[in-house]
Parts: C-alpha cells; sequence; structure tokens
C-alpha cells in the first residue's frame, strides 16, 4: 500500500474478502487495530498478543537484564491465566510486585493495556476457536520474506508483481509437501487404536496435539481427576482428554466428526460452506458420494 492510512486498509481488505466465499469467512481475526473487524463485522476479534507484550515492556526502560527476564515471566502468568479468578490473582500479584519501582509503567497497563483485556487474555480468549493463532507474526514474517524476494523499493508494479509470484510459487510448494505427508506418511507415535480412521485425512499437527492430551489421561486413574476445562476443543476443534476418555470407555477410535474441518483440510480445495458432515472411512467413500447424487425418490427407495 501507497500509505497506512485507514481508506488503504479498506481498500486491501474489501479485496481480500473477494477472495473468500460468502459463506466461508473469517471467524476470527487476529490484529493491532479494529479495521479488519469494518469489513468482516461478524468475526471475532483477537489482539496480537506479541504486541501487547511489546508495549507493555517498553515501558520498563529501566529494568535490568535479570529484571526483564522476571518481568517477562510474571506478564506472562497474567496473560497465560485461564480463568478469570486466576487472572485477577496474577495481576494483583504482578502490581504488587512492580508498582512501587514502576508506578508510570503500572498506571499504562491499568489504563491502556488492559481495557481490551477480553482480546488477548487467556481467561476470556480461551472461548474462542483461534486455532492456535494469538499473533501476527506469521503475517510479518510472510513480509519479511516478501522483501527478500524484492532485494530493493526501485521496481515497477511488474516487476513487483513477479517477484511476489515466484514468492508465492514457493510457499505453495512448502504447503503441498506438508499436506502430503499428512496424507502419506504415518509417524509411529499415531500407531496407536484411538486414531484408526484418522490416519491420512488429519493433519499431522493436530494428531500431535491429540497426543499430548493422550498422555494427560496417562497421569490420571479417574474422571474426577481430569480438571480439563475443554480448552483444547474449545480453542482447536480438538478433543480434550475428558473427551478422549468417553471414547476409550466406550472401546470406539476418535471419530472424524470429533475433529475440526481445518486439521481434515489437506489439499488447497476451497471449502464449500454449508457441507453436509459425513464420518467416513476411504473404503466407503464411494457410497456416500452415491447418496449424495440420489434423488430423493432413489432415497426413499433405500430407506
Amino acid at each position: 500500500m501507497c500509505a497506512e492510512l485507514k481508506e488503504n486498509y479498506e481498500w486491501a481488505l474489501n479485496f481480500l474478502k473477494t477472495l473468500y466465499s460468502p459463506t466461508c469467512l473469517p471467524t476470527v481475526i487476529v490484529t493491532d487495530n479494529e479495521l479488519a473487524l469494518i469489513i468482516f463485522p461478524n468475526a471475532k476479534r483477537l489482539q496480537c498478543t506479541w504486541h501487547i507484550q511489546k508495549n507493555a515492556y517498553s515501558k520498563f526502560l529501566a529494568a535490568t537484564t535479570k529484571e526483564k527476564i522476571e518481568l517477562e515471566n510474571d506478564w506472562g502468568r497474567v496473560i497465560r491465566s485461564e480463568t478469570v479468578t486466576l487472572f485477577d490473582m496474577a495481576l494483583d500479584s504482578f502490581v504488587q510486585k512492580y508498582d512501587e519501582r514502576y508506578p508510570e509503567a503500572i498506571k499504562y497497563i491499568h489504563e491502556t493495556v488492559l481495557a481490551n483485556k477480553e482480546y488477548f487474555a487467556y481467561a476470556w480468549t480461551n472461548e474462542i476457536r483461534y486455532y492456535g493463532i494469538r499473533t501476527t507474526n506469521r503475517v510479518e514474517g510472510a513480509h519479511n520474506i516478501f522483501k527478500q524476494y524484492l532485494e530493493n523499493s526501485r521496481g515497477g508494479f511488474i516487476e513487483c508483481w513477479k517477484h511476489m509470484h515466484n514468492m508465492f510459487r514457493s510457499h505453495l510448494v512448502v504447503i503441498k509437501a506438508a499436506f502430503q505427508k499428512s496424507i502419506n506418511f504415518r509417524k509411529h507415535e499415531h500407531n496407536i487404536a484411538e486414531f484408526r480412521g484418522l490416519h491420512h485425512h488429519v493433519s499431522q499437527y493436530a494428531l500431535d496435539k491429540i497426543c499430548l492430551q493422550l498422555a494427560r489421561l496417562k497421569k490420571m486413574r479417574s474422571m474426577c481427576e481430569i480438571f480439563c476445562g475443554c480448552i483444547l476443543w474449545k480453542t482447536y476443534g480438538l478433543p480434550c482428554a475428558h473427551m478422549l476418555l468417553q471414547y476409550r470407555s466406550q472401546g470406539m477410535p476418535i471419530p472424524l466428526s470429533a475433529i475440526d474441518s481445518q486439521w481434515r483440510q489437506l489439499n488447497l480445495v476451497p471449502p464449500i460452506g454449508n457441507e453436509v458432515a459425513f464420518d467416513y472411512l476411504p473404503q466407503v467413500e464411494i457410497l456416500k458420494n452415491k447418496w449424495v447424487d440420489f434423488t430423493e425418490v432413489e432415497k426413499l427407495k433405500v430407506t
């Protein structure tokens, strides 16, 4: 963009919106301003935690290196508190510890940072399915890579477009390779009964997250000992510990329908909105396709 003005952002976001199907618009947007919500009014907003931390730390300029490390740990404890009660307790402890030495910094945090705590503190954002994205670092990283492709700022529009096209082609190769790895390769630790029916249909990253929940179950003797909170289900759309315990007690593997479609998207074909949810193994896919193609009369004859 030629300038970082409101009208420039709106122009860019409106064109971005044209790339989406009307039934598959973003549900969550991580940002450091509210302009994106003007174009995507139904999306939930998260504030970039990296920028929040950077702004907060900038007010503790007099802190020593040792104090800064301690400060980062203490502030991180505030942000990562998983309930409002724990958040309030961690915040009170933080204020008591630093208010005397850094009163202006604490004032800034109270008046500016905490005014939007619902958009970055875990106690509130853990109710939103954001798939693990809490910062804008990925976008900023892509921007830095693009500047490396450009090499300098003296090129014209066509030259810039060619460099951008080359960057996207390179990224697509990496993305496709990751998809193929999830489809064709099976990790040793994923060879478990719970994953029967998930192999080749769910990303390895998602299966790794579920493995961490299964590891929690090994430390628990009963359902009563699990303080789950369902955070993995709420934020990632993946089965949490107590859900896995229920499947195990019923002697059944994790159903494909328990995995959010985000982790079942193993190709570059855009998803279709309002799709019919099917939970099936590859062997019966042909039956599913026939059922979809049946007329209402044919479906009545089958049933």
